[in-house]
């Protein structure tokens, strides 16, 4: 009846939970774990926890699916509002803030909606993203429900 992120052994079954709370787009390291949440109503964001357990450290302010680099030792983020996100990096140790990489919405762009997924190539060299443009365009289909 609670939600939490559950660690699984694979070999074994065996589960544990790392912290409660409703949390989306967890992604592992061989580490750590990070994944979206708001620990508090003004506090969400992208948090990182080991997987040994311990107190989850928000890393993103207002980020939104988690991209680890292969390494384990940055995350990719985006941030800001659903409207107008850009494209962070931190490191995931947090010994640095996040800095901001670039904007997802062209410059002058009326029908970008929102960035809805986030990845990192294997080779830890490009940032696979997925964004949805809003459709406002009518349509008069004509002879369709003959």
């Amino acid at each position: 009846g609670r939600k939490s992120l559950q660690v699984v052994e694979v070999a074994t079954g065996t589960t544990r939970s790392l912290c409660e709370g409703d949390m989306i787009s967890p992604r592992a390291t061989s580490t750590d774990v990070v994944f979206r949440t708001c620990a508090t109503d003004t506090e969400c964001g992208i948090y990182v926890i080991p997987l040994v357990g311990g107190t989850p450290r928000l890393l993103v302010k207002d980020g939104w699916y988690p991209a680890p680099t292969p390494d384990g030792k940055t995350v990719y983020a985006w941030a800001g509002r659903k409207h107008d996100p850009y494209a962070v990096s931190v490191p995931i140790d947090g010994s640095a803030p996040p800095r901001r990489l670039f904007d997802f919405k062209p410059k002058n762009e009326v029908k970008f909606w929102a960035v809805h997924t986030l990845d990192v190539s294997p080779d830890g060299r490009s940032l696979i993203a997925t964004r949805q443009m809003a459709n406002d365009e009518v349509l008069l289909l004509e002879g369709v429900f003959r």
